[in-house]
């Protein structure tokens, strides 16, 4: 052992004891230290967000060499421009934009601004530095080098007149009808323009007293024109808008719609045997024409019997005479829901599909939808004799007994098989298919086709009679089941019996059929045409298992009676 005395030894000892606290302390922390990863914080959602700007807003008598917005946090300096609009654009050169951190800086050559309101819109191209996010609406910021700034406004709402929801975060502008009148709206510079917020309200500010072309867009790249084809628009009802001295006009509603200019395609020929072949379109058609050899198929709307589905998008041909192994479809006229035609012929060269169709055998190409619960659907790979489906497409039951009272129906390729209404639910049932004389030759299945069939229960549906009192024709009734709003029922009657209603809850709503197509027609940006008036019943109908209801309605001034 060491000893020590005297005063280095005393020494020692306190730098000893010293030492030992501090390794104390060190072992504390480390104890109450927690241990593991470091936790990351919450991802940045939030645009940014301006805390200032020099020199105020809705300064007169100013000249300013250039305008500074400050911010919350850092600005994403990239294409920074795209999100700026300046409306008069000023003459000569164009101001300078860029970022400086914090700061958005509009530099502008003050001998090229004349006495009048320079309106500066700032829109979802300014974003921030770190994860990009847009500001959250857009904002207004005006001076002016005379005596005073303009004061007009337009306030309003932008909705989608099918749905009657918000369309949020549109562009809606205010564009010069001369210009509109020369160039069009694509890729024209708005004079002034605001954005909705999320319950689709905008106010456009610092107009001046004159004529305004109004007009809403979505705004995909953020370069206040529109020029997107893909990009859904929002029109005027009213072609110009005239808006006098210190006017604010308000409450204006301007209706959203996809501005479809595409003509319909074909996007698949393909033969299902030597003498029938199936043609797939990029979209429901209304009218046209199909040249097949010496066979020419006309497209109505009443053609449904050439449609194999309810959206008219895919036609099933039957031909006089078996094709060639290659052989050419001649397409002509084809016109869109919209009124989009197909600017010249297409021809489309097809060679036959050497596969197991055309071992003549008959095959079922796939079940097909229908509102009747107690229908089934099919659809065959060639055309079906009528007489022919009622003797060899029957129910048979557990017993393998045939099930009297079954109606079969045929249309084309389609047979539909409609089961009596007085059967036990709980009895099991097989639909079956046996030899079916077609157009041409008679087809054996490769083996008798079977289907097991679920029969449905009474109470596992509502039933609603629904009538519509009105002087006014061409009206379509709308019945949308909320569970599923993406796939409205369509009716040209005003007076429907529905038997067979899932139960949910529904809404009514019934659409004026201005050009008679049986659905409801958008607008149009060019030519102009307003979307067809769609009024939708305030409040829901619920429908319930087993239970019945009667709805009268009135129309145009809506008055319901609902009963049990």
């Amino acid at each position: 052992m060491w000893r020590t005395d005297g005063a280095r030894g005393a020494y020692l000892q306190r730098v000893a004891t010293l030492g030992l606290v501090l390794m104390g302390l060190a072992g504390l922390l480390m104890s109450c230290a927690t241990q593991g990863s470091p936790r990351r914080g919450e991802q940045d959602k939030r645009g940014p967000r301006v805390i200032g700007v020099e020199p105020p807003t809705e300064s007169v008598r100013l000249r300013p060499d250039a305008v500074v917005f400050t911010f919350d946090e850092y600005l994403q300096p990239r294409e920074v421009d795209k999100g700026v609009f300046i409306a008069p654009p000023p003459g000569g050169r164009a101001p300078q934009v860029y970022v400086a951190g914090k700061r958005l800086v509009v530099r502008f050559n003050r001998s090229e601004l004349s006495e009048r309101t320079y309106v500066i819109t700032l829109g979802p191209g300014v974003k921030d530095f770190t994860e990009g996010n847009s500001i959250p609406q857009t904002l207004q910021y005006a001076f002016s080098p005379g005596v005073m700034i303009d004061t007009c406004s337009l306030a309003g709402r932008v909705i989608d007149p099918y749905t009657q929801q918000p369309a949020k975060s549109y562009i809606v502008a205010a564009f010069d009808p001369d210009s509109v009148a020369r160039r069009g709206l694509h890729q024209l510079k708005p004079l002034m323009a605001a954005q909705t917020d999320t319950a689709g309200y905008f106010q456009i500010s610092y107009l001046r007293p004159g004529s305004y072309v109004i007009f809403g867009f979505q705004d995909k790249d953020n370069s206040f024109t529109w020029n997107q084809r893909g990009e859904a628009v929002a029109q005027d009802p009213d072609s110009v808008v005239v808006i006098g001295a210190g006017e604010q006009k308000r409450d204006w509603e301007l209706f959203a719609f996809v501005n479809d200019t595409i003509t319909p395609r074909v996007r698949r020929v393909e033969t299902v045997n030597r003498r029938s072949l199936r043609v797939e379109l990029s979209e429901p058609v209304v009218s046209g024409r199909v040249v097949v050899g010496v066979d020419t198929f006309a497209i109505t709307p009443d053609a449904a019997a050439l449609f194999t589905d309810s959206r008219q998008s895919e036609l099933q041909l039957f031909l006089s005479r078996a094709v060639a192994d290659s052989f050419t479809v001649k397409l002509s006229g084809l016109v869109d829901t919209v009124g989009n035609a197909l600017a010249k012929d297409t021809t489309v060269q097809v060679k036959l599909r050497r596969t197991g169709e055309f071992k003549r055998v008959l095959e079922v190409v796939r079940t097909l939808e229908t509102k009747d619960p107690y229908e089934v659907g099919l659809l065959f790979n060639t055309r079906i004799v009528a007489d022919s489906a009622a003797r060899h497409v029957f129910v048979i039951d557990s017993s393998r007994k045939r099930v009297d009272g079954v109606g079969v129906r045929t249309a084309g390729s389609q047979v539909t098989v409609r089961l009596p209404a007085e059967l036990d639910p709980e009895m099991p049932l097989k639909l079956v298919i046996d030899t079916l004389l077609t157009s041409t030759d008679s087809l054996r299945p490769a083996k008798r086709l079977r289907y097991d069939i679920k029969y449905p229960r009474a109470d596992q549906f509502g039933s609603l009679e629904l009538m519509i009192v009105s002087a006014q024709r061409d009206l379509l009734v709308v019945l949308t089941d909320e569970a599923n709003p993406k796939e409205p029922q369509l009716y040209r009657s005003t007076r429907l019996n529905l038997p067979y209603l899932k139960p949910g809850t529904y809404r009514v709503s019934v659409v004026e059929d201005a050009d008679g197509n049986g659905r409801w027609t958008p607008g149009r940006v060019w030519p102009k045409r307003l979307n067809e008036t769609v009024y939708h019943y305030p409040g829901t109908i619920l429908v319930r298992g087993g239970w019945s209801q009667q709805l009268k309605l009135t129309y145009p001034d809506p008055a319901a009676e609902a009963g049990r």
